[in-house]
């Protein structure tokens, strides 16, 4: 049973993109019949999903209908976007891996393998689909079996300049004078200068 629970806590976190409780019961919830632009965003049908909106009326989550660049991302056609109530960028959904900040994102569609930026449109967080060396520090892909071995602490995390505040080793290397080993947390000083608010994980669900 403890496994188990373990296992279903590791999925949930992989997916959250997450907005705040509150402004979450806030939402409105209604599925769209047909392809919408809304507050100049194309949105796809949503089948037997909802969009989701905002207490003031501004979009919070929908599907793109087309390949789409947001905030200097390209986002490909059903990408499951969500955003603050200002406009301003929030998560996604990738539809498909997806190349973001210079990062391989891992997308396998909506509720899976979640994205986070920053509100200046920087990626903040996602995950990898395979070990991938970025700034010279080897990665961990992200996986379920990843996940829970490292405690939903897989997810690279980048700071509001697009530098690497934060991933977990792939393999052993040394970095300065500090020796890493599989599985240590890595973190580096930029983090410091990072913005915490958008990029926090947990990742997978909401």
């Amino acid at each position: 049973m403890t496994y188990r629970l373990a296992i279903m806590t590791a999925v949930l976190m992989a997916a959250s993109v997450g907005i705040g409780e509150e402004a979450l019961a806030q939402a409105a919830r209604r599925p769209l019949g047909r392809d919408t632009v809304i507050d100049g965003i194309p949105c796809q049908r949503t089948g037997n999903a909802s969009a989701e909106f905002h207490a003031n009326g501004r979009l919070l989550e929908c599907p793109l209908q087309r390949d789409t660049v947001m905030w200097g991302q390209p986002l490909p056609a059903g990408t499951w976007i969500r955003l603050h109530d200002d406009g301003s960028a929030h998560g996604a959904w990738l539809s498909r891996d997806t190349r973001l900040s210079g990062i391989a994102c891992r997308g396998d569609g909506y509720r899976k393998w979640a994205v986070r930026f920053h509100r200046n449109g920087v990626l903040s967080l996602c995950f990898l689909r395979h070990d991938t060396v970025i700034e010279g520090v080897p990665c961990l892909s992200g996986t379920f079996l990843n996940e829970l071995r490292g405690r939903g602490r897989t997810g690279v995390v980048l700071s509001t300049e697009g530098r690497l505040a934060q991933c977990m080793a792939a393999r052993q290397f040394t970095r300065g004078a500090t020796h890493y080993v599989k599985w240590d947390l890595v973190r580096l000083p930029v983090q410091a200068r990072s913005s915490t608010s958008d990029s926090s994980i947990p990742s997978r669900h909401r």
